[in-house]
């Protein structure tokens, strides 16, 4: 669980951009607390996406790739 607004990209490419050696990827359901704001976002080409205070989160995977020495938590939005 993360207390606070968590901001995410649909894209994979633009959120690779902003992560260092771990990426989260979120499963969001369309009955999840969510809020697309890419309408209104200044940088709508990101697809940005707000998850709101206190979302639950329930981890699905974790995978390490030696290569680019990086790791990838998927997660599924629990409400």
């Amino acid at each position: 669980m993360w207390l606070g607004f968590s901001s995410a990209s649909t894209k994979r490419a633009i959120a690779t951009i902003y992560d260092r050696n771990t990426l989260f990827i979120i499963a969001i359901s369309a009955q999840s607390q969510h809020l697309d704001i890419s309408s209104i976002s200044q940088f709508p080409a990101e697809e940005e996406v707000l998850l709101g205070p206190s979302t639950s989160f329930q981890v699905e995977n974790v995978e390490y790739d030696k290569i680019d020495e990086k790791y990838f938590i998927y997660l599924k939005v629990l409400w």
